[in-house]
C-alpha cells in the first residue's frame, strides 16, 4: 500500500471519530428534544406543571451529557492524530495511544522512499515513455486510402453543397422583388449568355457533378440496404460504376 493512501486512511479515520460522535450528539438531542415536546403536551392536557418541569430538568441533563460526550471525542481524535503524526508517548517511552500499524508505519516513514515505490516510478516512466511513442488512432495518416471512404466523404460533402445552393437559391428568389436583386429568369439567362464558353462549361460542371455523383451514390446506399453488393468486391465494383456514371452524365450536362 502507497504511503499517500496510508495517509488519506489516517485522515479518515480522524474524521470517522470525530463524525460518530458528532452522530452520537445528534441522536440524543432528538430524543431530548421529543422528550421535551411530550412532556410540553402533557403539560398542556393534564397542566401537570411539576411533570413538565422535572422533563425539561432531565432533558438540561441529558443534553449536557451530549455535549461532553462530543467534547471527548473530538479530544480523543485530536489525541489520536497527534499520536499518529508526532509518536506521542509516555515516560517509559511504551505508547500512550496505540493506533493501527498501518497509520503508524504510514506516518513513521513519510519521508521515506521504499523500494517498492522505486519500481512503481520506473515502471510508470517506461509506460508514459511507451504511451507517447505510439501512433493515435484513429487518425487519417496511418490508413492507406481507400476510395471507399474516399467516396462516402465526397457523398455528405455533395450532398451539404446541393442542399445550402437549393435552398439559398429559392430563398434569393423569393425575396429578389422586395430587395430588388433582379433575379428574374429573364435577367439570369440574359447574363450567362454573356459569359465565355469555357466559364460556361465550368458553372455547368460545378453543377452537375454533385448532383449526378450524389444521385448515383445514393442509388448504390439504397441497393446496400438490400443487403446486395456488401462484399469488398461487391463494394469497390459498384463504387468505380458510381464514378463512371457520374463522369459520363456530368459531361453530357455539360455538352446541353
Amino acid at each position: 500500500m502507497s504511503h499517500s493512501l496510508l495517509v488519506v486512511l489516517a485522515g479518515l479515520y480522524s474524521i470517522s471519530v470525530i463524525l460518530t460522535g458528532l452522530c452520537i450528539a445528534t441522536i440524543v438531542a432528538v430524543l431530548v428534544a421529543i422528550i421535551a415536546l411530550v412532556a410540553a403536551l402533557v403539560a398542556a392536557v393534564a397542566l401537570v406543571a411539576l411533570v413538565a418541569t422535572a422533563v425539561a430538568l432531565v432533558a438540561l441533563v441529558a443534553t449536557a451529557i451530549a455535549l461532553v460526550a462530543l467534547v471527548a471525542t473530538s479530544v480523543f481524535a485530536a489525541l489520536s492524530c497527534y499520536c499518529c503524526f508526532w509518536g506521542f508517548t509516555g515516560s517509559s517511552g511504551s505508547s500512550i495511544f496505540r493506533p493501527s500499524p498501518a497509520l503508524g508505519l504510514a506516518f513513521r516513514h513519510l519521508h521515506k522512499t521504499t523500494p517498492v515505490q522505486n519500481n512503481m516510478d520506473e515502471y510508470n516512466k517506461i509506460l508514459n515513455t511507451q504511451r507517447a511513442a505510439r501512433p493515435l488512432s484513429p487518425h487519417m495518416t496511418i490508413y492507406q486510402p481507400q476510395i471507399t471512404w474516399y467516396m462516402s466523404a465526397f457523398h455528405r460533402i455533395t450532398g451539404g453543397a446541393l442542399a445550402a445552393a437549393l435552398y439559398g437559391s429559392a430563398i434569393a428568389y423569393a425575396i429578389q422583388g422586395q430587395l430588388g436583386l433582379g433575379l428574374n429568369s429573364d435577367a439570369l439567362i440574359a447574363e450567362i449568355a454573356t459569359l465565355p464558353a469555357s466559364l460556361k462549361f465550368a458553372g455547368k460542371f460545378a453543377l452537375a457533378f454533385p448532383f449526378t455523383f450524389h444521385t448515383f451514390n445514393g442509388v448504390r446506399h439504397l441497393i446496400w440496404d438490400t443487403g446486395s453488393a456488401l462484399t469488398l468486391k461487391g463494394v469497390y465494383a459498384t463504387g468505380y460504376t458510381v464514378l463512371g456514371l457520374s463522369a459520363i452524365s456530368t459531361l453530357g450536362l455539360c455538352m446541353i
